[in-house]
């Protein structure tokens, strides 16, 4: 979340990309792009890139000036966040950090 949305220019990461599950991007190309679906969705997602079994889904909290400086996260077992209910809980989850975000002093969104 904090490296698809830090600062200008195109993120990357330094140095080797650890694998984890089969899941996990480990080229840097596919992580570029991958932060740049980030950026545009406005919310990230991992399915089991981290962990078999584990999805995750976070929404970026912004402060003041627009910068992210925290992530409302859910995660759970991949049988709980189905392509049927994670729409849901990314709808709610966005709208959580950007309530949070206008507690923050953001003008209010929607």
């Amino acid at each position: 979340m904090f490296l698809a949305f830090a600062g200008d220019g195109e993120p990357t990461a330094r140095g080797r990309l650890e694998r984890f599950t089969d899941q996990t991007i480990t080229r840097q190309g596919a992580l570029r792009a991958e932060l740049a679906e980030v950026r545009r969705l406005g919310h990230a997602a991992s399915l089991e890139e981290q962990e078999d079994g584990l999805i995750a889904v976070a929404a970026p909290v912004r402060e003041l000036g627009g910068g992210v400086v925290a992530a409302v996260v859910v995660s759970g077992p991949t049988f709980r966040l189905t392509e049927d209910t994670r729409p849901d809980v990314v709808k709610h989850l966005v709208a959580a950090a950007a309530e949070i975000s206008y507690r923050n002093g953001l003008p209010k969104p929607g």
